[in-house]
């Protein structure tokens, strides 16, 4: 019976054998097969191959393109934003100082001192106890 296991082992293990030798010329076959196809079609497949990395290079060109576009177009209404930007900073000091000094204006015109002054220097009016002097008309001209 040890003897028939033997047997047994011995020509499975021949077999296997044959097996992998067939499956390695199998493969050896279809590498070959292979390479024959590329070599076949070596110059239409690195034409094909050049075709597909011009259109990419074109693809990469073109979005670096519009995204150097798209950049300068924003950098220019930035500019343009921030200039307007600052003449409304301007226009705002302009407007708050004019506020400042109307508002001081309003607190002098409460005291009677500087009304009194108004009085005299703008509209010519002259208080109660004030001497006035009239030029006489002929002698300064």
């Amino acid at each position: 019976m040890l003897k028939l296991i033997k047997k047994g082992y011995y020509k499975v293990k021949r077999e296997v054998i044959a097996i992998l030798k067939r499956r390695k010329n199998k493969d050896y076959y279809e590498t070959s097969k292979k390479s024959k196809r590329n070599e076949d079609v070596g110059t239409s497949g690195s034409l094909l191959t050049k075709l597909k990395k011009f259109v990419s290079i074109a693809i990469f060109c073109t979005f670096i393109f519009f995204a150097g576009r798209l950049f300068l177009h924003q950098q220019q209404q930035l500019d343009s934003l921030n200039i307007q930007k600052s003449e409304l900073e301007d226009s705002i000091r302009e407007i708050q100082e004019r506020t400042r000094t109307l508002q001081e204006e309003i607190v002098r015109l409460h005291d009677k001192d500087y009304i009194e002054q108004i009085a005299r220097n703008e509209y010519g009016m002259v208080g109660e106890d004030d001497i006035v002097f009239v030029p006489a008309r002929g002698m300064g001209e």
